[in-house]
């Protein structure tokens, strides 16, 4: 049976966390420290600030935060903590060929929720975080690896080695037209395809004159094959059959930031290389992709204000005595019709987008606009007239986030470049936003989430979890050999292969988190906010 966790009322004006035994202090200094004016009644600054949508808003989702179930005594047992790096094939193979993994997003959770992202889980020592990471208390949002694709370094060598191999010497002009034309990442699967129903003679290639007809009935062949059916665009199995670098020397390179000259002419493409990517995350489009809410495309979910509020762990132990915020959808839910934290997200998206209303509505500018029109005498005129500009929603949303997350950098938003909100305004509404933030931060998540501003290496993870097809491929299992990193396995197919991926790691007893010198609280039990009228001070 759930029941809500004892509830606390901490210093209204910090954010909850508990006393710590030797706290580290974090490398966070970006985003600073929430800090609230507490001579003001907690909604009603919010109130003066942004306006009485907003405010009503967020004193509505107090007591949802407050109420939400809980764990009342989590332990390593009922409330298990690992910290994990998903990631696929290609990303072990891009991190081997480039030398590591520039500033990972590593989930902290329960191993129920570490399922997604890939098929490979990379476990991290939970004594191997240190303060250099960074480890928000929720989903942070923080920016990708930016992407890298293959690209064959010699094409005129690619149809020279194609016309030397007995299958594709007929058609090597076609072969190289077709696998150079898409993504070569795709290209390689469908070769590795057409070699594997070779290799089980179920298509003859002299019976074909395009390479497109050959795919196309290599395909159908190992569907229909009782033998080969699981191999089809199976990443995993078709590793032990022949792809593009067998027959071309291909490497990982990075598109342009900015695609093309002043002139207009293409910019070349980059080199990936593991400063070249970590580099490129440090100067993201809405920051370092480091910070909340800096993922490109980020900026208009659900989270992203929860994600530029929310502020770093100061230490170890402090994560490890949030771990009653994490929730775990088979063990909370109280029933089958609604998921709770879904639709406490939702109203995390309202109280967004009546911030971002009340801006609009509250900042304006006055313009001059010049006219020019024809008098009675036909003669040309020109009247100047004030007209009235609201803010856009775009403006005030980027204007919203930077107050979230502190940044130094807020007189070059829209907003304040553009004068609707003057610098003497960004106090007050800073304060507010902390205020909001104060109440997000403390609910309930599916995980925290670690991440370095540096790069990582596969050897500075403890364990590789790996679908057992996996170790057949004798490419990555060399990786995983040179890298000095152990492999485990689990069954990947079939409808319970998630929960085989989670059993396995539960397991894995040396690689959860302990418990704290000092006992843990749930999510129910971090704030009571704004008690009596909600509109008190601290």
């Amino acid at each position: 049976m759930i029941t809500p966790a004892l509830r606390l009322r901490p210093d209204i004006g910090h954010v909850r966390r508990g006393k710590m035994a030797n706290p580290v202090k974090g490398a966070i200094s970006q985003l600073g420290e929430r800090v609230i004016d507490t001579s003001k009644g907690f909604f009603e600054a919010i109130r003066d600030a942004f306006g009485n949508e907003a405010a009503d808003s967020v004193k509505a989702i107090k007591s949802e935060v407050q109420s939400f179930p809980s764990v009342p005594e989590p332990t390593v047992d009922n409330a298990p903590l690992m910290a994990v790096h998903n990631t696929s094939l290609e990303g072990i193979l891009a991190a081997n060929e480039i030398g590591g993994i520039p500033s990972p997003s590593i989930g902290i959770s329960d191993p129920a929720n570490l399922q997604k992202f890939g098929e490979i889980s990379l476990i991290v020592d939970p004594n191997k975080l240190n303060p250099r990471m960074n480890i928000y208390p929720t989903d942070a949002y923080t920016g990708r690896q930016p992407k890298s694709k293959l690209k064959i370094k010699n094409t005129k060598q690619f149809k020279e080695r194609l016309k030397a191999d007995i299958n594709f010497g007929h058609i090597a002009d076609d072969t190289a037209r077709y696998l150079s034309s898409g993504v070569l990442e795709d290209s390689d699967l469908d070769l590795r395809m057409v070699n594997a129903a070779i290799a089980f003679d179920l298509v003859n290639p002299k019976d074909f004159d395009n390479f497109g007809e050959l795919f196309g009935a290599a395909s159908r062949a190992l569907k229909g094959d009782g033998r080969t059916a699981r191999l089809v665009y199976n990443k995993e199995l078709l590793a032990d059959y022949d792809g593009l670098s067998e027959y071309a020397d291909v490497g990982r390179v990075l598109p342009p930031k900015d695609p093309y000259y002043s002139d207009g002419t293409p910019r070349p493409d980059r080199p990936a290389t593991l400063s070249t990517s970590l580099k490129d995350m440090r100067e993201g489009t809405y920051g370092p992709m480091y910070l909340p809410a800096s993922e490109y495309g980020s900026q208009n979910y659900a989270g992203a204000l929860r994600a530029a509020t929310s502020r770093p762990f100061k230490s170890i132990d402090e994560v490890k005595d949030a771990r009653g915020q994490i929730y775990v959808e088979e063990r909370d839910k109280p029933d089958f019709r609604t998921d709770p934290l879904e639709d406490l997200f939702s109203k995390f998206h309202e109280i967004k987008f009546s911030l971002i209303d009340d801006l609009t509505n509250k900042f304006k500018k006055t313009e001059i606009r010049t006219r020019r029109s024809r008098n009675e005498d036909g003669e040309f005129v020109t009247t100047q007239e004030p007209i009235t500009r609201m803010m856009g929603v775009d403006t005030a949303n980027e204007l919203l986030l930077a107050l979230g997350r502190n940044d130094a950098n807020i007189s070059r938003t829209a907003a304040v470049s553009e004068g609707f909100v003057s610098m003497d305004d960004i106090p007050a509404l800073r304060d507010a936003v902390n205020r909001v933030g104060e109440i997000m931060q403390n609910a309930p998540t599916k995980y925290f989430e670690a991440k370095p501003n540096y790069s990582m290496s596969l050897s500075d993870f403890d364990t590789a979890l790996v679908p057992r097809e996996l170790t057949e491929n004798e490419e990555v299992m060399r990786i995983f050999r040179e890298n000095n990193l152990p492999v485990s396995t689990y069954t990947d197919f079939g409808p319970n292969k998630d929960e085989y991926r989670e059993g396995v790691m539960r397991q894995m007893k040396e690689n959860l988190f302990s418990v704290p010198l000092v006992g843990t609280v749930g999510y129910g039990a971090l704030q009571s906010v704004g008690e009596d009228d909600g509109e008190s001070g601290s």
